[in-house]
């Protein structure tokens, strides 16, 4: 098929339209201010630039990121590469969070901040990192899911802006019997064994690597696997509306017990935020579903591992596999009955904002320096984007239409350890949504290392069930409560704020509407602050 598909690929490729402008104008002449990325891009050579392979979960906890449930991952990237200990996304819900990696933007520049409308409220839609990869040179390929609601664009089984090939999951409700859109053609897969979504995602990787890494033009290859998120399956009484495993993984982890850290099933919230406080404490039938999603969740990952290990040693058998950057992370982390929060996202809490970042640098990528292999610097989804250019010697324009990412490229950390990334780093946290039980409507906070201060701005109304103006505060050392069990903020009574409070407080104002990064792009206008 993949012979089909790839010219395809070049019947439909280049489909741009322009969707709003928020971005900046370049010099004329220049790079634009988007070219300095944190870090210096590699010198020019008469070599290939390095092959770039960026492969995302969904819904995946930092929890189960262990050498157990992923044994191919942590030999073949984390035993030599780079593990990121403290990184998070900024808004933690999976269209967000996607919208992020490909424009380097908190939700607010973006515009998503929840997953409905989710893609339609993406701006500058033809300004995303395959359009910028394409412009450095590269070949782009997608693979699996996409941007929430895409599928409800005019033509969803055509490629997206930026992307020259393109083999995306459509209405993503099942790991069998499910649509994809190849290049142009709607394909439908079944109920047999190859058609376990995981099993096809991975294939269609390897076809891509085997048809273009070749070519003299570099490889810019995204795959986007759907587990261990919830969904149906075949009839497997185990994991029916949960996470799928791949039918040899079936009876896998079957045996495994739930975590049940200090905050699971949290015995006095009085101190959270109204809608945590009206959440009852989990029952024992809600325990046990929870148990059953969670064991589905680290077998339906073992999937997800040989893919590592099978787009891993297509790139070995082409010879490129030391001059490839490979990047591995999760879409944002997931509630296990933690803050009796069961089945959630969405959340500020750690067990939401903190996801598995693992970054491989082969040998041969030019300027590739001693690894480090732990890297404690505060960093997220924000950065992708910066740190892919960098290794890929591009920029965040358009020829001369840039936009202003908000992140900072962590190349350096890798390398030398030099870069703008510095140990106390603020990093803003922010969400909208409709009211639901058991979420807030809007939130906004920022996260350093050792003490998070967030604030609930709009909550649900259980009275209306519609959302009303709030003002309900939470601080958290993560030094001494790691769990997040005491809140020094409650919501009832007057609390004074303390010296720390107060200055964290001041970074959310200064980050809650900010853009861009000092030094590199044009400064915000309308009194709006940088983002780093």
């Amino acid at each position: 098929m993949l012979g089909v598909v790839a010219a395809a690929a070049l019947a439909v490729g280049g489909l741009f339209a322009l969707q709003g402008d928020e971005g900046f104008t370049a010099a004329p002449g220049s790079n634009g201010p988007a070219a300095d990325l944190g870090s210096s891009a590699p010198a020019a050579s008469d070599r290939k630039n390095p092959n770039i392979v960026v492969i995302s979960t969904d819904d995946q906890t930092l929890e189960s990121f262990t050498r157990e449930t992923m044994p191919k991952t942590h030999e073949l990237l984390v035993d030599e590469g780079t593990t990121f200990t403290d990184s998070i996304v900024v808004t933690p819900v999976c269209c967000p969070s996607r919208a992020t990696y490909l424009t380097g933007q908190y939700g607010h520049n973006h515009g998503i901040l929840t997953n409905n409308p989710g893609y339609p409220d993406l701006r500058r839609k033809d300004s995303v990192l395959p359009a910028w990869m394409q412009q450095a040179g590269y070949r782009t390929v997608h693979v699996g899911k996409y941007l929430n609601n895409w599928s409800e664009t005019k033509h969803p089984e055509r490629p997206a802006p930026g992307w020259d090939d393109w083999r995306t999951e459509l209405n993503p409700h099942g790991y069998y019997n499910y649509p994809m859109g190849i290049n142009g053609e709607l394909v439908e897969f079944g109920e047999e064994d190859s058609d376990y979504l995981s099993t096809v995602l991975t294939d269609e990787s390897v076809g891509a690597i085997e048809t273009y890494v070749p070519d003299r033009r570099p490889l810019f290859l995204t795959t986007d696997y759907f587990a261990p998120h919830n969904a149906r399956g075949r009839k497997d009484p185990r994991c029916r509306a949960a996470p799928i495993p791949a039918p040899e993984d079936e009876e896998l982890f079957e045996d495994e017990a739930l975590p049940r850290p200090k905050a699971f099933n949290e015995r006095n919230v009085r101190d959270k935020p109204s809608f945590i406080q009206a959440l009852p404490r989990l029952n024992k039938p809600q325990r046990r579903k929870l148990e059953k999603r969670y064991t589905c969740a680290l077998a339906s990952l073992r999937g997800v591992d040989r893919g590592v290990e099978a787009i891993y040693e297509a790139l070995e058998a082409e010879g490129e596999l030391e001059n490839t950057v490979f990047m591995f992370w999760s879409d944002n982390g997931y509630f296990n009955g933690e803050h009796r929060l069961a089945n959630k996202k969405q959340l500020h809490y750690e067990e939401g904002l903190r996801i598995p970042l693992v970054v491989r640098v082969g040998s041969e990528v030019e300027g590739a320096r001693t690894l480090r292999s732990r890297v404690g610097r505060p960093v997220a989804n924000i950065d992708l984007a910066p740190t892919i250019l960098d290794y890929a010697g591009g920029d965040a324009c358009r020829g001369s239409r840039c936009r202003a990412m908000d992140g900072l490229s962590f190349r350096g950390l890798i390398d030398d350890g030099r870069s703008q990334i510095g140990k106390r780093r603020p990093l803003l946290v922010e969400f909208e949504n409709k009211p639901r039980s058991g979420f807030t409507c809007a939130y906004e906070g920022v996260r350093v290392p050792g003490a998070f201060y967030v604030e609930h701005v709009s909550i649900p109304d259980p009275d209306t069930n519609d959302c009303r103006r709030a003002s309900e505060r939470e601080y958290y050392d993560l030094d001494s409560d790691p769990h997040q069990l005491n809140n020094a903020l409650p919501p009832r009574g007057k609390v004074r704020l303390n010296r720390e409070q107060r200055r964290l407080r001041r970074k959310l104002n200064r980050l809650r509407d900010c853009r861009g990064v000092r030094g590199r792009d044009p400064k915000p206008g309308g009194g709006r602050s940088f983002c780093g």
